[in-house]
């Protein structure tokens, strides 16, 4: 653990201080207590805070929120099931008609990832049979029954990994490695530590009161009523004199407004990497890429 380095605290110029601290917990730990975080207190006289690593009881299961899985557009069964969804006629705007299909399409694509099963299981469990069906084509190398039933699960087994590989890459976010090995361990490890970093356990309200579990939410949401939902006088400016100095010129304004058409929402989406959501509605750039034939004619 490392100190709170500070300058000098009685100086009241002084403005370097640099909070170092940290609990270290080693890969075992994160896998059998995901949930567990550290809290800081003031370090008063010390170079140290102190720190105190709160280890909950038990895991408050929660309803998991829609994400795309990527490895499911390249399914024979993607294409028409999005074509199909996009077929229904929905009232409004163009913006308006995608967000509506695009929940419609939520209920269909989860099942779809739900009849693929747990890929991780399907993996071990694929290999386990392609070694029994390989060793029984070694044993019987004339048997072209035992050799095709072999060749299938070898099949099976190359898609199950290309899937598993897809799941991966877009969980855990960072540059594919090239080196032709998928590193698994590696993947999890981070998966695992970014799961820990992205969790808020407790929160402190202005009064200092320390709140955990569900009640963290119900305070993020009271600061920015308290912050966001007030309102005061404001007194008109005449004359903004030299305040801004960068404006636009009257053809960039209405370059600004101008209808935008598909080709530059294409343009747009096709530009974002695959593995990264376009939107909190789950869904990643991928899932457009793909479905582009069919998703484009709503702007028609």
């Amino acid at each position: 653990m490392n100190g709170t380095f500070h300058k000098s605290l009685k100086n009241p110029n002084c403005d370097v201080l640099k909070k170092l601290d940290r609990v270290l917990v080693n890969e075992e730990f994160t896998s059998k207590f995901g949930r567990a975080h550290a809290i800081f207190h003031p370090y008063l006289i010390s170079d140290h805070s102190p720190a105190v690593l709160v280890i909950p009881d038990g895991i408050v299961c929660k309803p998991k929120s829609f994400r795309f899985m990527n490895y499911i557009a390249d399914k024979p069964e993607f294409i028409p099931l999005v074509e199909n969804v996009w077929k229904k006629v929905v009232n409004g705007v163009p913006m308006f008609k995608v967000v509506q299909k695009l929940k419609a399409l939520k209920k269909d694509l989860n099942f779809l990832n739900w009849q693929n099963g747990n890929i991780f299981s399907k993996v071990k469990d694929l290999k386990q049979k392609l070694k029994v069906a390989q060793a029984e084509v070694d044993d019987n190398p004339f048997d072209k029954t035992v050799k095709a039933e072999a060749v299938k699960l070898l099949n099976e087994y190359r898609d199950a990994c290309k899937d598993e590989m897809k799941i991966l890459k877009q969980k855990v976010r960072v540059k594919w490695l090239e080196d032709g090995d998928k590193n698994s361990k590696y993947f999890h490890s981070i998966l695992k530590s970014r799961k820990s970093k992205s969790r808020v356990e407790s929160i402190c309200n202005d009064h200092g009161q320390r709140f955990f579990g569900g009640e963290v939410a119900d305070q993020i949401v009271e600061h920015f009523k308290k912050n966001l939902g007030s309102s005061s006088n404001t007194q008109p400016v005449e004359d903004l004199g030299d305040i801004f100095t960068k404006v636009l010129s009257a053809e960039e304004a209405n370059s600004m407004v101008v209808e935008v058409t598909n080709a530059e929402i294409k343009e747009a989406l096709f530009d974002i990497d695959s593995n990264k959501a376009s939107g909190p509605d789950g869904y990643t750039a991928r899932f457009f890429k793909k479905a582009w034939p069919v998703v484009e004619m709503i702007y028609v």
